[in-house]
């Protein structure tokens, strides 16, 4: 099926209800009084849920995209398409940021999707003449 500038347009609304869901997000949670109280709970977007589980549940059936096109439409150069799909993933990736930055959510999702890693730091801060066995080394 070919999409036009329209589902494209729509593709793009979709999104930012979904952003708007994820960041409206709440939980139930016990307070201290003893009430059951609901607190943000912010979720991580993904384009994997949105374009498997979010768009089949929320739309029509002919508003789907699989996620292979998605992909595909991704590498295009200089397209409408490649555009909007760029626009929704960096919509996505900004959400996804600022929750694992003031939420601490998300780390290992963060670390596998963006290469991020742990920093660790090796130092030998050996100096001076090991005798092992008879042998000298410096």
């Amino acid at each position: 099926m070919a999409k036009n500038r329209t589902y494209l347009s729509n593709l793009q609304e979709y999104a930012y209800k979904y952003i708007e869901e994820c960041e409206n997000k709440r939980k139930e949670q016990l307070s201290n009084k003893g009430d059951i109280v609901k607190i943000e709970d912010r979720k991580n977007p993904t384009i994997d849920y949105f374009l498997t589980i979010w768009l089949p549940k929320n739309c029509k059936k002919n508003k789907n995209i699989h996620m292979s096109t998605y992909y595909r439409w991704m590498k295009w150069e200089n397209t409408e398409k490649q555009k909007v799909i760029n626009e929704i993933d960096n919509l996505f990736k900004s959400l996804q940021l600022d929750i694992a930055a003031n939420e601490g959510k998300g780390l290992q999702y963060l670390k596998y999707k963006f290469g991020w890693t742990d920093k660790t730091e090796n130092k030998n801060e050996h100096s001076g003449t090991v005798n092992i066995t008879g042998m000298e080394i410096k």
